[in-house]
């Protein structure tokens, strides 16, 4: 098998190979989540003139296929990554 043989070759296997990814990856379940945020100024003193503290929360719903929404309850972790200027920035629960 010649030179050029051989690089079409190898590039054909990379193309079957890519296309067999890309196949693969479009069977991977695809959902779509609602969150859901309320925020609450609370009655603590604020480092930051003007920007009283506050407290949110998060509720996060699965969206099924006939748009009814479904309490996420299948996640165990939320990490939340704030901005630097906070004391402890990155938060979990």
């Amino acid at each position: 098998m010649g030179l050029r043989n051989a690089v079409a070759q190898k590039k054909q296997n990379g193309l079957s190979r890519a296309k067999s990814l890309r196949s693969n990856a479009n069977m991977d379940p695809k959902r779509k989540v609602r969150l859901v945020t309320e925020q609450n100024v609370i009655d603590k003193p604020s480092p930051v003139e003007d920007f009283p503290m506050r407290k949110w929360s998060i509720v996060i719903y699965i969206v099924g296929e006939d748009g009814e929404e479904h309490p996420a309850d299948c996640f165990q972790k939320v990490v939340y990554n704030l901005h630097p200027s906070f004391e402890n920035p990155t938060q979990s629960s």
